[in-house]
């Protein structure tokens, strides 16, 4: 896993303290080592007089992990510490949301609580989803295969499909299709073949 320091241009541009001591700042109780900056939605570090490292999860989140007065270690996402700090804590059933889909944009003034079903249909999340998933499933109707019903090597009915034989005769579908695929040899005293 890749790690990251925090060093956006606009930040490493401006050095300047007497901006950054102007900046709404907040020190959490029990975490006096760490400066929070809601509106940049970063955290400062005190004792190593630096932005705390983060690193970049799969997901593109970013967490950070803080070391409390009395020596216990909280890690977090990033996003979660910010918001936690701003306005309490997250209630169980609710998620911290970036309002602009920007995971790096941390702002207090971006985020906002939203329930899991809310959280899930924010924004383009959706059409992005769809779209990552494009090509990867095959329709269902379009993987069905006709297949034949055999004795003894007489074919004796036919159906369109394997869901098709467990609607009309309750048969496993799921057996009826390792036959055909050579799995399995019978599937309740017949054999199974896909029909062309």
């Amino acid at each position: 896993m890749k790690q990251f320091e925090l060093d956006f241009k606009d930040i490493d541009e401006i050095d300047d303290e007497a901006y950054w001591e102007q900046q709404p700042q907040i020190v959490m109780p029990n975490y006096s080592d760490y400066v929070i900056f809601s509106k940049q939605g970063l955290i400062w570090s005190k004792k190593r007089n630096k932005w705390i490292g983060a690193k970049n999860k799969k997901s593109g989140y970013w967490y950070c992990t803080l070391c409390s007065d009395d020596g216990k270690i909280w890690t977090n996402l990033l996003h979660r510490i910010i918001w936690i700090a701003c306005n309490g804590e997250i209630p169980t059933d609710m998620q911290v949301n970036h309002r602009d889909e920007n995971l790096d944009n941390n702002s207090v003034s971006n985020l906002n609580l939203l329930t899991q079903k809310e959280n899930n249909n924010w924004g383009t999340r959706t059409e992005r989803a769809a779209k990552a998933m494009k090509g990867k499933f095959i329709n269902r109707k379009d993987q069905s295969k006709a297949v034949g019903m055999y004795k003894n090597g007489v074919l004796i009915m036919t159906f369109p499909s394997t869901m098709e034989v467990q609607r009309q005769l309750g048969l496993n579908n799921s057996s009826i299709s390792q036959c055909c695929n050579g799995k399995q040899q019978s599937h309740k005293g017949f054999q199974w073949q896909y029909i062309n």
